[in-house]
């Protein structure tokens, strides 16, 4: 755990998302909530007049199946204010959509584990591509994890699957490490963007 770099920060203000990426990364940071939460957030959740949204769903995977249920605990059903820019931002992103929930996929229905994977696959290039590595990968290339060396100034190497498959079994490694990684990188994008 350590703070982002300038680099880093200017690699995540700078990466080309579109509206539902940077809706979907904004809510993580903003809101400080988990994955399952932020996939189950819906256009009702939030109660602008208050300046408030309700989180007081998770969804879970098994199986590329989702399952609406609980959050984690008692205490995760939760009203957490909105703050600008975030309110402004998510009020313009949920007028533009005409779907229930905020992250559904491509048809229109509750997130899954596949269409959750893609759009994670798609924020983390992008923000390779915008630290000044490449945004697009052959087949050959997508058989290695793609990642951003951030303590060489953004250099791009990759790392073969079998040495993080070693560490820590071969259950979801880039999207659990992604995961991880990026959500402990939120707080530090903020304080960049209120800085600039």
């Amino acid at each position: 755990k350590r703070a982002l770099t300038d680099y880093e920060l200017k690699a995540i203000r700078n990466a080309e998302f579109t509206a539902k990426e940077r809706a979907f990364i904004d809510v993580l940071y903003y809101l400080g909530v988990r994955r399952g939460e932020a996939l189950a957030l819906r256009k009702n959740s939030f109660d602008f007049n208050k300046g408030m949204v309700h989180i007081e769903n998770a969804i879970s995977f098994n199986n590329n199946t989702s399952s609406l249920g609980d959050t984690k605990t008692f205490a995760g059903n939760r009203y957490i204010d909105l703050i600008d820019p975030f309110k402004t931002t998510i009020k313009a992103y949920i007028d533009s959509i005409d779907t229930f929930y905020l992250f559904p996929t491509s048809k229109g229905s509750m997130p899954t584990e596949s269409s959750f994977d893609r759009m994670w696959e798609q924020i983390m290039l992008k923000i390779n591509a915008a630290a000044g590595g490449k945004q697009h990968y052959d087949n050959k290339e997508k058989k290695k994890w793609i990642i951003v060396d951030w303590k060489t100034s953004g250099t791009v190497d990759t790392e073969p699957t079998r040495y993080t498959t070693k560490l820590l079994g071969p259950a979801r490694i880039f999207n659990a490490l992604n995961w991880y990684t990026y959500t402990m990188q939120l707080y530090f994008y903020k304080t960049a963007l209120v800085e600039s």
